[in-house]
């Protein structure tokens, strides 16, 4: 909890300084208040790299793996104390092993969809299957032509599920 409220602080300390319309409008302010976990991702990210891990993603707060499935979270706090070394400082923050996933599709910063180990649920970020304002046909149409793309099914297949889709939704109700 304490985590997320702090984020929330940082996020919209961060949205109101970036706004030019803002009377207190400071792109450096909004630029610092990211600036420290942003290098500290780079510096794990490269770190990582040197270590024979390929990083996937890298985000506000988090980063993807490839890890074989092994919680690597003692490596990551690791190297956050070494980076926190160059500000001849302690980190207290922590880097937590949240799930191993077993499949992901990428579309850019903050647009992924995952599907996690052990779970059903998937976790979604940024696309349309999540958005409220999405209709629930477009949410339903996305979600399988992802899981027909995760699934591995050929191009044909999908272009052909395309193509029935396209003459299927001009007989649904405009509800």
């Amino acid at each position: 909890q304490q985590y997320n409220a702090i984020k929330s602080i940082v996020n919209s300390a961060y949205g109101v300084f970036g706004n030019r319309f803002f009377r207190m409008y400071s792109k450096e302010v909004a630029e610092t208040t990211t600036f420290l976990v942003r290098e500290l991702l780079m510096y794990v990210r490269d770190k990582l790299k040197d270590k024979g891990f390929e990083v996937l993603y890298l985000d506000t707060d988090s980063v993807m793996v490839l890890d074989d499935g092994k919680n690597i979270s003692e490596i990551l706090n690791d190297l956050i104390q070494d980076w926190a070394k160059k500000y001849n400082k302690i980190s207290s923050i922590t880097f937590s092993y949240e799930y191993h996933l077993d499949k992901l599709l990428l579309l850019s910063k903050c647009h992924y969809y995952a599907k996690i180990q052990g779970k059903t649920k998937p976790e979604i970020k940024g696309i349309e299957v999540k958005r409220s304002s999405s209709s629930k046909y477009e949410a339903k149409f996305q979600e399988e032509l992802i899981n027909k793309v995760l699934n591995k099914e050929s191009e044909d297949s999908i272009l052909e599920w395309l193509i029935s889709e396209k003459e299927r939704v001009k007989t649904l109700s405009f509800e």
